[in-house]
């Protein structure tokens, strides 16, 4: 297999951040270049899904076939804090006698990480559950809410398996749960039904073009893509990562784009930026996570220059990341090797992560040094050469990142400045 390589160019111009309304530069020469420092992402999932506050104020009536469905439903409607009828202090308590029951996330729902707060699966798939009840659970309801301002699902009463079939349309969809007059939104898990790729043959979505994956190469090609608008292109998949960081940076322009992700990777990233966290005696809110490469299509991954024709980042397991490890205010080669360190502890706590890590110490391409990490499922390890078009060294199977002397993080080369922390 080759390794991964970026074009030439400087670093992308910095993106506004924001949960809602981000606009997404384009640049002419048909690169996006990710941000220099993106603020901290430092509360859980359930924070930023808090900050989308229209869509959960759904929860008491969007279960209603009657009422308006989706974001629609919410722009008229007031935010309603979950009642606890259990409470005797509660008004719920003089509507109903039904008290709903404390759900909890069974252990491990959401990754070694606890940070991916995402299912990814096509339509009519069964999936698994991750919610346990602490009372009697008799009488409880679910329904899928679209939070993309498309159509709501069928309620439906609560599995007893906990599993439960997904909707049968692509989208984006937030858990309801109810019983009598309460519902509560579960707001931490999100659902993103992709659309299935039409046939084998087939080399796009709804005049959406990849181009062809290479038959000889050892990933499976995707069978769906999660479809990304513009009122959904800036939903968190994990505290330091959101849709937009994986969307296809070619020059096919508007919107919805196609990509693949896959929770693992995220799951990796997540663990990989906790580690660098526990280096520097941090939270992992404090670390900014740039993101210079994420999903590639076959047709843009063959368009750039350099890049390997088996490139993970077409199976959606790969990106590439850099982080101001060590809080100098710039993104350098001893950033890299930290970061590249960083990977190396997940993959022994955790093997099932395995993959390639790759050491991109030259500034050309991305605009600074990074690092490639996947999950290809088998052990590689590569670094590039200091200048663009320079050739790619593969490393001894056993061989790793963890050795940062003193003497590289003095005189790290191609250093790039960095602005100063929010």
């Amino acid at each position: 297999m080759s390794a991964e390589h970026r074009p030439g160019g400087a670093a992308r111009k910095s993106t506004p951040v924001g949960l809602i309304g981000v606009t997404l530069s384009e640049p002419d020469d048909g690169f996006d270049r990710p941000p220099m420092v993106r603020p901290p992402r430092g509360r859980r999932f359930a924070t930023y899904a808090a900050a989308l506050l229209l869509p959960v104020s759904i929860a008491v009536v969007a279960h209603r076939v009657s009422e308006p469905e989706g974001l629609d439903a919410a722009e008229s409607l007031r935010p309603v804090a979950s009642a606890d009828a259990s409470d005797p202090a509660s008004p719920m308590t003089t509507r109903t006698a039904v008290a709903m029951p404390r759900r909890a996330f069974a252990r491990g729902a959401f990754g070694h990480s606890n940070a991916v707060r995402i299912r990814i699966v096509l339509p009519n798939d069964s999936i698994g559950l991750p919610i346990e009840f602490s009372g009697d659970a008799e009488g409880m309801q679910a329904q899928w809410i679209a939070f993309d301002g498309m159509g709501n699902e069928a309620v439906v009463p609560w599995p007893a398996s906990r599993k439960m079939r997904v909707p049968s349309r692509p989208g984006a969809f937030w858990l309801v749960l109810s019983r009598g007059a309460v519902a509560d939104t579960v707001a931490d898990l999100a659902l993103l039904v992709e659309h299935p790729m039409p046939n084998a043959m087939a080399t796009g979505i709804n005049g959406y073009h990849f181009g062809r994956w290479p038959r000889a190469a050892d990933g499976a090609v995707p069978r769906g893509f999660i479809g990304v608008t513009e009122r959904i292109r800036d939903f968190p998949l994990s505290p330091h990562l959101r849709l937009s960081d994986f969307v296809v940076h070619d020059q096919q322009r508007g919107f919805p784009k196609y990509l693949h992700v896959s929770e693992a990777l995220l799951d990796k990233i997540e663990l990989t930026v906790a580690e660098v966290a526990q280096m520097r005696g941090r939270s992992p809110s404090s670390v900014v996570l740039n993101v210079a490469s994420g999903f590639r299509s076959p047709a843009h991954n063959n368009a750039l220059s350099g890049t390997a024709q088996d490139s993970r980042h077409m199976y959606g397991d790969a990106a590439d990341i850099a982080i101001d490890a060590n809080e100098d205010g710039r993104l350098t080669e001893i950033d890299a090797r930290l970061v590249a360190s960083a990977a190396e502890a997940v993959e022994r706590k955790y093997p099932d992560l395995v993959g390639g890590i790759g050491l991109y110490i030259t500034t050309e391409g991305a605009g600074w040094p990074y690092v490639h990490i996947d999950v290809r499922g088998n052990r590689s390890r590569w670094r590039s050469a200091t200048k663009r078009g320079g050739r790619v060294d593969w490393l001894p199977t056993n061989a790793t990142f963890d050795s940062v002397s003193a003497a590289d993080a003095a005189s790290a080369p191609g250093t790039v400045a960095a602005p100063a922390r929010p």
